[in-house]
């Protein structure tokens, strides 16, 4: 199973809350699923709150607890949608706790006289 299929693959998605019935167990590391998958799949939740006009900026991950091959759920919720920037949270749940907390920041590309493309705006999250 590839690294999309993981992410992308098997999320039914109900508004603000995405849900899962499992992850491959080929993915897991131990107890828990690889920390890029379990980031990646909160971020891709988040990114379809924006507008696509807002690319991902910056994201900072907390791994709280084990993410195992049990149902999960996505929580996502808009911190603050302003003129040029839309801060989120995002968190995916198991077994009635936190295993992975996601903030991240999107926003609109500003003038600069700095000439390069972050590397980040070429990722299909």
């Amino acid at each position: 199973m590839s690294f999309d299929e993981v992410v992308q693959g098997g999320w039914r998605s109900e508004g603000a809350v995405w849900r899962r019935d499992g992850f491959p167990s080929s993915w897991l590391q131990g107890r828990t699923l690889f920390g890029g998958a379990a980031t990646a799949a909160v971020v891709r939740a988040l990114g379809a709150q924006v507008s696509p006009d807002r690319p991902l900026r910056s994201v900072f991950t907390s791994f709280v607890g084990p993410v195992v091959d049990a149902p999960a759920t996505l929580h996502t919720e808009v911190l603050r949608a302003g003129k040029g920037a839309t801060q989120l949270a995002g968190e995916l749940r198991q077994q009635g706790g936190v295993r992975t907390r996601v903030s991240a920041l999107y926003g609109r590309p500003r003038a600069s006289r700095l000439a390069r493309t972050p590397p980040l705006e070429t990722l299909n999250l």
